[in-house]
């Protein structure tokens, strides 16, 4: 979704390829004032998926700590698989249908309101 300020916003290259979705909670990424956010459908091959997801515990987990080496101690999904299948040659491709009202998150108690009405407006124009 194409929307102000979002959540997980998805990084292209030059030729418009995706190459990276940051997490502006997980990982502290920079909020950018409008883009495309990470929201939808994730369609991958389970293998691809499941390779990057292994690559990615066996560089990050530290089983001392039971954390991840990221900066609140977790797997970010789907975000850091699509930088490493990205990183690693793989297409990865983004399409932005849905509607930036489908993508409200929820973490504090006025995001409730505002999901609310967002849910209220949706219903009504279908």
């Amino acid at each position: 979704a194409v929307r102000e300020r979002p959540y997980a916003p998805v990084r292209r290259d030059e030729e418009g390829w995706v190459i990276d979705s940051l997490e502006t909670h997980l990982e502290g990424a920079e909020t950018v004032e409008r883009g495309e956010d990470n929201i939808g459908l994730f369609v991958v091959q389970a293998r691809k998926a499941f390779e990057a997801l292994e690559a990615l515990h066996k560089e990050l987990f530290i089983p001392q700590e039971g954390r991840y080496r990221t900066p609140k101690g977790e797997l970010g999904f789907p975000n850091m698989t699509v930088r490493k299948l990205a990183s690693d040659g793989e297409i990865v491709l983004a399409v932005p249908l849905a509607d930036p009202r489908e993508a409200k998150g929820i973490k504090v108690k006025g995001d409730v309101e505002e999901a609310e009405r967002y849910i209220e407006e949706l219903g009504e124009e279908s």
